[in-house]
């Protein structure tokens, strides 16, 4: 099993490696590197035996793991982890050392370090280092996707509130509904001031058209994929709204359904706007069929 798992690792870190090595007695650091190398690691590396040439070494390069010895003359393994804390950095770190105490082990992993391995146990170094660069390239990437979606969900709230639309989000699965801010807002409230679900929409929609917006859904749950309505809404503070509105069904291999997506658009401007605007036709239209009949009359005289 630990043949496969090393197998597994090393194809999925194919490009040459670049270690730090903590260690002040040179003979232990050849050792480390011969197991290494006997394991047909591909790698590089840089030798250091103080505080002084580990900063300027982690200053200068970047590494895919970190071995340290835990006791130097004036420097230890724990410094060495507590100075990679501080910068924030996601580099591995195993500690390599002669003896440990059970207790100390724990306290060193709670601090970060990935792993420890006794010197005279070395045959464990090739697999513990390749399992921490994997585990932390997961985590890397997990990091990275998660910075990816805290971006995306700010550029879509500024979205929603430049054009003035609200999203939502039903998990069919966990029966839980997501609102997003612009859609509180859209319907009076402030952010969590209301439990978001179907039925609270429903009690803002106007009640002349309640009853048909709720069959609509619930039609489009059942048998469709898509939809879109306009309805009229009252808000918390009693405003009529004009709201445009589009909903999305995802189905599991089952036909089930597993979640629902959909938004809202406040488009009461347009509405009136437009209402504006027929009006002043319809004025306009009036007004020259008035001048067209006064014109006949006057000719009549």
């Amino acid at each position: 099993m630990e043949n496969g798992l090393e197998y597994e690792l090393r194809s999925d870190t194919m490009n040459k490696l670049n270690l730090l090595i903590l260690e002040d007695m040179m003979t232990d650091a050849e050792l480390i590197i011969l197991t290494l190398q006997r394991s047909g690691m591909d790698f590089g590396y840089t030798i250091t035996d103080d505080s002084e040439s580990f900063i300027k070494a982690i200053d200068q390069q970047r590494f895919d793991a970190i071995l340290a010895d835990n006791s130097l003359p004036q420097f230890s393994g724990v410094e060495a982890l507590r100075i990679i804390n501080e910068r924030k950095l996601l580099t591995p770190f195993i500690l390599v050392t002669g003896s440990i105490s059970e207790e100390y082990a724990v306290s060193i992993m709670k601090e970060g370090a990935c792993d420890y391995i006794l010197k005279d146990r070395l045959q464990r170094l090739p697999n513990a280092v390749l399992s921490a660069i994997h585990k932390y390239h997961i985590e890397s990437e997990r990091k990275k996707f998660l910075d990816e979606v805290i971006a995306n969900e700010a550029l879509l709230k500024e979205a929603e509130q430049l054009a003035h639309f609200g999203s939502w989000e039903r998990d069919m699965l966990n029966n839980t509904e997501r609102w997003s801010d612009e859609q509180f807002r859209i319907l009076g409230y402030m952010p969590g001031e209301i439990e978001p679900s179907v039925d609270s929409y429903l009690m803002m929609v106007h009640h002349d058209e309640r009853e048909l917006v709720k069959q609509l859904i619930d039609h489009t749950i059942q048998h469709l994929d898509r939809q879109k309505y306009s309805c009229r809404i009252i808000s918390k503070d009693g405003t009529l709204k004009h709201i445009y509105a589009e909903m999305a069904v995802a189905r599991d291999a089952a036909n089930s359904v597993s979640r629902i997506n959909g938004f809202i658009r406040d488009v009461s401007e347009t509405v009136y706007a437009t209402k504006s605007l027929q009006n002043r036709k319809q004025t306009c239209a009036l007004y020259l069929t008035i001048r067209r009949l006064l014109t006949y009359c006057l000719m009549q005289i």
